[in-house]
């Protein structure tokens, strides 16, 4: 399994809790670590035993690129 993660604030990013997080993204926002750590802790659960192979990305839909808003 393959977890993909968008652009999270931290300050590795260089990004802060208190910029403005609705930045000009595919979501509308960057995300905070909780919300990365709550997807891992779903697939590495019981609850996702029937997960498997698959590339999850954890990007709010910056992977899509839509055509349309070009």
């Amino acid at each position: 399994m393959l977890l993909l993660l968008g652009v999270t604030a931290t300050e590795m990013t260089g990004i802060s809790r208190d910029d403005d997080l609705y930045a000009n993204n595919a979501s509308g926002r960057y995300f905070i670590p909780e919300e990365v750590a709550e997807v891992v802790e779903f697939l590495a659960s019981e609850n996702s035993r029937c997960i498997s192979g698959e590339i999850i990305y954890c990007d709010g839909g910056q992977h899509l690129n839509p055509w349309w808003k070009n």
